[in-house]
């Protein structure tokens, strides 16, 4: 091959490796409830964008494990049901039909399965059905229990109870209900106190009342390494907290009431140590039980 040819030929391939299109960096966008809408908000951004369309309330919204599908609660009938929709807002399905109110979804690893608590005729109870369809109901536990979470492996759940009086504990149970067992001996921040698994497994993260105030913890699965990754003091509360897909960081939201009794809330991003925090987004005043999640994919 004539030399002219192939220096030609070398740079038709030098022009095509350097055409090539450069691999996207992963976008970090969370899912935020507030005033009974549902919000997607991407980092860099100046404010979220809204899903839903204000006409009912919606509340309690999880990420499907491929980060394509939204299940939440909302009371579009004269009850809170659970639907799920595709992450754009569209292609809404009902998963759960009764006279009674259906709160916090949350779905199994491989996400065919959707559990959640409802409001029974005596105590909330944790429920499952078929992410898809809603059918295969099953009632898992019914002793007052709240804010089911699937471990990564899917064999256990964690969820936050009211069996002692008067006290919210942190629990974990098998996938199928059986061996509840109460991970501390300290109370959460409430009912609404949804637990966080790391990636892989290995930690649980929740936001624990302390003689400073409410702030967020790591605890082991057994209920070892109990210990405190936020110090904002009193007169603050850090909740929700969920991890990046890598579980290298967690965000959370911070809601500040130290400005004279003005509490306003925002999304806040740390490593998962709790070091490094920053602040990502303000979302105005406080909101009664929001909730951020952080996109898996």
């Amino acid at each position: 091959m004539p030399r002219s040819l192939i220096a030609a030929v070398l740079v038709a391939l030098a022009a095509v490796t350097l055409a090539a299109p450069v691999p996207r960096a992963q976008v970090n966008q969370w899912l935020i409830a507030m005033d009974g809408d549902l919000f997607l908000f991407t980092e860099g951004d100046e404010k979220p964008t809204k899903l839903t369309d204000g006409k009912s309330r919606y509340e309690d919204p999880a990420w499907s494990p491929d980060g394509k599908r939204i299940a939440y609660s909302s009371n579009k009938s004269d009850h809170s049901q659970i639907y799920v929709m595709d992450a754009d807002g569209k292609n809404v399905t009902q998963l759960t039909h009764s006279e009674q109110n259906h709160y916090a979804p949350n779905w199994s690893p491989d996400g065919r399965t959707i559990a959640f608590h409802r409001e029974g005729v005596k105590d909330n109870e944790i429920c499952t059905v078929n992410a898809k369809d809603g059918k295969d109901f099953q009632i898992l536990s019914n002793s007052e229990d709240f804010d089911p979470v699937f471990s990564p492996d899917g064999k256990t759940i964690a969820f936050v109870t009211a069996r002692e009086p008067g006290e919210y504990m942190l629990y974990t149970m098998d996938e199928d209900g059986q061996h509840a067992t109460k991970l501390i001996d300290y109370s959460v921040f409430s009912p609404a106190a949804r637990p966080a698994w790391s990636p892989d497994g290995k930690r649980i993260a929740f936001p624990l009342e302390t003689e400073n105030g409410f702030e967020l913890h790591l605890v082991r699965p057994d209920g070892r390494e109990l210990r405190a990754i936020t110090k904002f003091g009193h007169n603050k509360v850090e909740r929700s907290p969920s991890w990046s897909p890598d579980g290298k960081k967690l965000s959370f939201l911070l809601y500040d009431y130290s400005d004279e009794g003005k509490g306003h809330e925002s999304l806040w991003v740390m490593d998962a140590n709790g070091d490094n925090p920053k602040e990502l987004l303000k979302l105005g005043r406080g909101h009664i039980y929001p909730i951020a999640q952080w996109r898996p994919k």
